[in-house]
């Protein structure tokens, strides 16, 4: 740690300090993250408030991180001005990580979406242990009810869904499903059908899970005396971050009433980050 630089600490959740130099000077960064817990912790995601690093300007630079074996570590800064990065650290141990102005090495996207008109307006965004998918604009015009996530397997770290929409959505291999129908060769149509079906598994995965008209896969709903309220599809979507290590994307939906409360509007901030066997969700009501 450069004694001579600025020496600040910051706790995490989750029993992670982190103390930090830095070195106008010389454009550096020392962090020093301890874990003081008996728990191995492996790759979770560090988030670092650019606005704590005093002293040290970004403006119009790229940033460097590297390990203590002297080894480039993927970063990423987030729409809400978060330097994140992932931090692996033995039980009671203390890690030390080094960032410099520079270019870095470009790292493999683990974690991306985007929004999928083709399909009916799907949002479907991922990672390198899962994906998901919420339903957009043009699927609740069709009258079809389907309100929750949608959850699809994944057997492979690197990102999938753009392949699977593309088999999905093929408009030549469809017609052709169509004129071989028309023709009477329902078995030839069919056998076309499966080889480009998300919910076959082609050796990375399937979308094998029917969500219909439930929340599905962890979607929040309110509950009034009649039952639940069911929230249908998005009405808007704004992807704020794309990789390459943390997805989010802000869901705004429909106006609707309930009891003496109208014009209530939900919106939800989801965030996946690479690694992460879950997604964080804020829901917030706004007029309720």
């Amino acid at each position: 740690m450069d004694i001579n630089g600025l020496l600040k600490q910051l706790v995490f959740a989750g029993g992670v300090v982190l103390l930090f130099s830095c070195s106008a000077k010389r454009h550096t960064l020392t962090f020093v993250v301890r874990n003081p817990t008996t728990l191995y912790r492996e790759h979770e995601m560090l988030e670092i408030p650019i606005r704590s690093l005093d002293g040290w300007d970004r403006h119009g630079k790229s940033w460097i991180i590297q390990d203590e074996q002297g080894q480039q570590v993927p970063c990423q800064i987030t729409h809400d001005s978060l330097l994140i990065f992932p931090v692996t650290a033995p039980p009671l141990a203390t890690v030390t990580f080094r960032v410099t102005d520079g270019i870095p090495i470009e790292f493999d996207t683990l974690v991306c979406g985007k929004i999928y008109p083709e399909r009916l307006d799907d949002m479907a965004w991922e990672n390198d242990k899962a994906a998901y998918r919420a339903y957009g604009p043009a699927l609740q015009k069709s009258g079809e009810r389907a309100f929750g996530y949608d959850l699809l397997t994944k057997s492979v770290h690197f990102p999938v869904l753009e392949q699977r929409y593309r088999m999905q959505t093929d408009s030549m291999q469809l017609a052709r499903i169509d004129s071989l129908i028309k023709l009477g060769r329902k078995q030839t149509a069919d056998s076309i059908r499966r080889a480009i079906s998300y919910h076959i598994d082609h050796g990375n995965g399937m979308d094998c899970y029917s969500v219909g008209a439930t929340l599905g896969g962890g979607t929040a709903a309110l509950l009034d005396h009649q039952g639940i309220i069911y929230p249908y599809c998005y009405r808007t979507c704004d992807i704020l971050d794309n990789g390459p290590l943390r997805f989010s994307a802000r869901l705004t939906y429909h106006p609707f009433a309930l009891g003496k409360d109208s014009n209530i509007i939900e919106t939800r901030l989801i965030t996946l980050d690479k690694g992460s066997y879950l997604n964080r969700t804020e829901v917030m009501y706004h007029n309720l």
